[in-house]
């Protein structure tokens, strides 16, 4: 499954998603959870392949329907993917580690980046359900709001950035149909750039102007 998994591509997917199923069939309960597992962290670690797993995961779905059960249950890792007490911010090149530091930090970034693209990409898919989306994304909302109210630190402004990225990320994807997810975005989004600067230190002019991108896609 692991030898599939990095092979997958578009070119590919039904030869190697049929592949897959066979293994499946062969296999247990347990081993499909692995399966499912691999597949999510795998999705949301190399995040450019989201969609492509995604897809993949509509075809195992077919034989077995349970995998939408899985998902959801990795869907709701939020709290422990965006623990905002365990965000690393860009070391100073004076640090100890400077190199290391800095692959951690683009790591844990294009992880938490990762979670919202592939996220979206089983929701439109019809395989995690509205209610599991609308959670994820009231969360962010909620968690960026309280955010950049905070005095401006390394740490605050970098999750502030995260939870925008999350947004954004979310709202390219999301389809014309998710009205009511794509207003709830769109509203949070126009009421908290409508707030004064100084009431919000720690939303940084990157964020401020991938918000507005976020709102030009609605």
């Amino acid at each position: 499954m692991f030898g599939i998994m990095n092979k997958l591509s578009g070119a590919n997917l039904e030869k190697l998603s049929s592949e897959a199923v066979e293994i499946l069939l062969k296999r247990d309960h347990e081993f499909r959870l692995r399966v499912s597992s691999l597949i999510f962290d795998k999705a949301i670690a190399e995040h450019m392949f989201a969609g492509v797993l995604a897809d993949c995961a509509v075809i195992i779905h077919k034989e077995f329907p349970e995998i939408s059960e899985d998902f959801t249950i990795q869907a709701r890792m939020f709290t422990k993917l965006y623990d905002i007490n365990t965000t690393l911010t860009y070391p100073q090149v004076t640090e100890a580690d400077y190199e290391d530091r800095v692959i951690q930090w683009m790591r844990q970034k294009e992880k938490r980046r990762g979670y919202a693209k592939f996220l979206t990409q089983l929701f439109v898919r019809h395989l995690i359900t509205e209610e599991v989306m609308s959670a994820a994304v009231q969360d962010v909302i909620s968690e960026m709001s309280n955010a950049a109210k905070q005095l401006k630190s390394e740490q605050t402004e970098e999750n502030t950035t995260q939870y925008v990225d999350f947004l954004f990320e979310s709202v390219k994807v999301l389809p014309a149909s998710a009205k009511t997810l794509r207003d709830t975005i769109k509203t949070a989004l126009s009421n908290l750039l409508a707030l004064p600067r100084p009431d919000l230190p720690s939303l940084c002019m990157r964020s401020r102007f991938r918000m507005e991108d976020a709102l030009k896609c609605v």
